[in-house]
């Protein structure tokens, strides 16, 4: 089993702890002979308090924490511990798989050659949530028998629900559409079969699903005719109240709120003046407070 998802009444920590405590719980994978590894089942580690399930996240954190040193912390707060976290016998980790229509090939994926299903654009149109749960299932088992085997990390960043609003934009493929009400019912379905396994009734997680981008990122970048240029790191998405709340958060609430998603990535981009990655209001008030996230 992987890790039981942690009570929704705790308040999540700050993000470098949480992703450090969700390295733990996840499970890393070794550098080499393909085998898990799970310091809380050495005797090294088993004793120790962020080893310890009784306790709360914050616990097993604040105690995480205090074992690494400078150079692991600062590690932590980006996508890949190429070095692992040796202070809490970790080793290498990879946060960023892809997965939207097939466990991703080897920069971010695993390496080799894996199975690939229709783009999400193509599966959506067929309004059938049977069909948009089995897919995810079949990708989710996937991505567990190549992290099973050591060949891949356990986090995948999909399923992808922003909306399709703009033609320009280079990964329309990549969504379920332009309605948000079908979006929110793909997100919710992909993820369920992704996460869990039918066999298994205790509620580990499969692998770890992910919905991205939150939210209105509908642009990637582009240089215009008279050389002006945009990227979205640097674009900030001007969106009224009502069709943000109306229409582009709303397969964001649905995945957090029915898909009981394990990830949510915030948007490259700003929203009205302020950063998704550090607006609170997005974050706190409404995914965490609001949605339950």
């Amino acid at each position: 089993p992987l890790h039981r998802r942690p009570s929704r009444s705790i308040k999540a920590p700050t993000m470098a702890l949480l992703r450090v405590l969700v390295t733990l719980c996840l499970v890393g994978r070794a550098a080499a002979g393909g085998q898990l590894v799970n310091p809380c089942r050495d005797d090294q580690w088993s004793g120790l308090p962020m080893c310890d399930a009784t306790l709360s996240i914050d616990a097993r954190a604040q105690d995480m924490v205090s074992r690494m040193n400078v150079s692991e912390k600062i590690s932590a707060l980006d996508t890949n511990q190429p070095d692992g976290t040796p202070s809490l016998g970790l080793p290498a980790y990879d946060w960023w798989s892809e997965a939207s229509s097939g466990v991703a090939t080897d920069g971010h994926g695993a390496a080799g050659e894996h199975t690939k299903f229709a783009y999400p654009i193509t599966t959506a149109m067929s309004f059938n949530r049977t069909l948009w749960k089995a897919t995810g299932a079949a990708i989710g088992r996937e991505a567990r028998a190549l992290m099973n085997s050591g060949a891949a990390f356990s986090t995948f960043w999909a399923p992808v629900v922003n909306l399709a609003r703009e033609p320009r934009w280079g990964r329309n493929i990549e969504v379920p559409g332009e309605d948000p009400y079908l979006s929110g019912e793909y997100a919710t379905q992909f993820v369920q079969g992704f996460e869990h396994a039918p066999e298994d009734p205790n509620g580990f997680l499969q692998a770890s699903a992910c919905c991205k981008h939150y939210v209105a990122n509908e642009m990637e970048s582009t240089t215009q005719l008279d050389g002006e240029s945009w990227d979205r790191q640097h674009y900030d998405a001007a969106v009224t109240q009502r069709d943000l709340v109306d229409s582009y958060m709303v397969p964001f609430q649905a995945c957090v709120e029915k898909g009981r998603v394990s990830g949510l990535m915030c948007s490259y981009n700003a929203v009205n003046g302020v950063p998704s990655c550090a607006n609170d209001w997005l974050l706190q008030t409404v995914a965490r407070d609001a949605w339950g996230f």
